[in-house]
């Protein structure tokens, strides 16, 4: 770990000690705890039995959970608030792209293909929004974002409520050992409804590409997920889980 936090491995997940987190407010530092060795499972021994579990389990509260790391049951919709025909500013043109950035963006349209999570829209299809996608460079690392801001701009609200900070952070000062646990592009584990598909069309310099499942920087994606984890989750967070 870069951070000094004590930490203890966990099944795939990092244990912080919330004595020794910056995160944490300072009445929390005042005690020091040692650190701890890798902690095992009380009924078989093992150290990656509850990833194990998580890995074959197929069903969580009857929501199918398929192979590629997708999730039925909660497509993803999205409603504008104005009428066709749309706006100019929705049906926009690709971005200007520098050599580097254009091998960076064939590079990742390919991986989001293979994952599941792009098309390509055929040359007869009808289209309506384009949305054009920029490259965000942090040092040598790359990442794909869609500029989605005047789609937000007309997207209807959704207002489901999302936990609070300081209501987190009260849940969390009680707790011995804080364990997280991160999905893996979370958003993308989300599938749209035929409606949002065609509003999620992006392009670029390689054509116009089509989203299948929910990408990161629309409205109301946040509401959406914490709905779907809170529905997929409901006999944990009796149990005193925080599912963010």
């Amino acid at each position: 770990m870069k951070d000094k936090l004590t930490t203890t491995r966990i099944c795939e997940t990092w244990t912080r000690n919330p004595m020794e987190s910056k995160m944490i407010p300072n009445i929390f530092k005042e005690h020091k705890r040692p650190e701890r060795p890798v902690l095992k499972c009380h009924k078989c021994g093992s150290t990656s039995h509850l990833a194990n579990i998580f890995t074959k389990k197929t069903k969580i509260n009857e929501v199918q959970v398929i192979e590629e790391g997708a999730i039925r049951g909660n497509e993803v919709d999205i409603t504008l608030n104005i009428d066709r025909p749309y706006p100019p500013v929705l049906r926009r043109a690709a971005d200007p792209a520098s050599p580097r950035t254009r091998e960076a963006l064939e590079k990742h349209i390919q991986e989001l293909i293979q994952l599941g999570v792009l098309r390509k829209v055929g040359h007869d299809e009808e289209f309506e929004v384009t949305t054009p996608v920029i490259i965000a460079w942090n040092n040598d690392k790359s990442r794909m974002v869609g500029d989605f801001r005047a789609l937000n701009t007309y997207t209807a609200p959704d207002r489901y409520p999302i936990p609070r900070i300081q209501k987190t952070l009260i849940q969390l000062s009680i707790a011995k050992y804080i364990t997280s646990m991160d999905a893996l592009k979370g958003f993308n584990k989300n599938f749209l409804t035929p409606k949002a598909k065609k509003l999620l069309r992006t392009i670029t310099h390689c054509g116009i590409y089509e989203y299948l499942r929910m990408p990161f920087g629309i409205k109301n994606s946040s509401s959406h997920y914490q709905r779907m984890m809170n529905t997929i989750f409901p006999t944990e967070l009796c149990e005193g889980w925080l599912i963010i």
